[in-house]
């Protein structure tokens, strides 16, 4: 049984990385037609291990890391299944825009994040210094590796890293799901 103090920080982290958590899944799982489905299922999955986990989370350093490394295992474990599901019965799945869509408020909530990061991208972009700019260029939009990075700015790789480090403080203050793209979109 949970105490009243380890409710109150499961809804805190359920009120401010639930919907991202759901999108980081939802990234993961786009080529599959039911991912929106799947990604509800596999944020309910991280969150039901969370309170299963709730001693351990309530010490950890980075509860929202977590909560996307659970959510990246789970998901990927679905995915996997689901695909492996598919090449045993010999179905393929479909990945093409003709599927049927499931509920069309779906792609309205996708637009409305989708045009809320742009705002944010741009907002971030507006707050850069030219070295930060030339940084997340090179390795979020041309998707250069920190020693390509460094070789061609002509820069130390843990320069590149520190400046890295400076992008994702920025973009999370900004939108904290951003944020979580960025780090999702690049490890060091």
């Amino acid at each position: 049984m949970l105490t009243t103090e380890e409710k109150a920080f499961l809804d805190a982290l359920y009120q401010r990385y639930a919907r991202i958590v759901f999108m980081y899944s939802y990234s993961l799982l786009q080529p599959l037609p039911d991912a929106w489905a799947t990604a509800e299922e596999c944020t309910q999955d991280t969150f039901e291990k969370a309170m299963t986990k709730i001693g351990i989370l309530l010490r950890h350093e980075s509860p929202e890391g977590w909560l996307i490394t659970t959510c990246r295992n789970i998901t990927l474990t679905r995915k996997r299944k689901k695909w492996n599901r598919t090449r045993i019965i010999g179905v393929t799945v479909p990945i093409d825009e003709s599927h049927p869509v499931a509920d069309p408020h779906d792609f309205v909530e996708e637009w409305i994040l989708k045009n809320d990061l742009m705002k944010a991208k741009k907002e971030l972009l507006g707050s850069l210094s030219k070295q930060e700019m030339a940084v997340f260029r090179a390795c979020y939009e041309e998707g250069q590796s920190v020693r390509s990075t460094a070789e061609a700015l002509r820069l130390s790789e843990s320069a590149v890293r520190g400046t890295i480090q400076r992008i994702r403080q920025k973009a999370k203050q900004i939108s904290p799901l951003l944020f979580m793209l960025l780090c999702c979109m690049l490890r060091f």
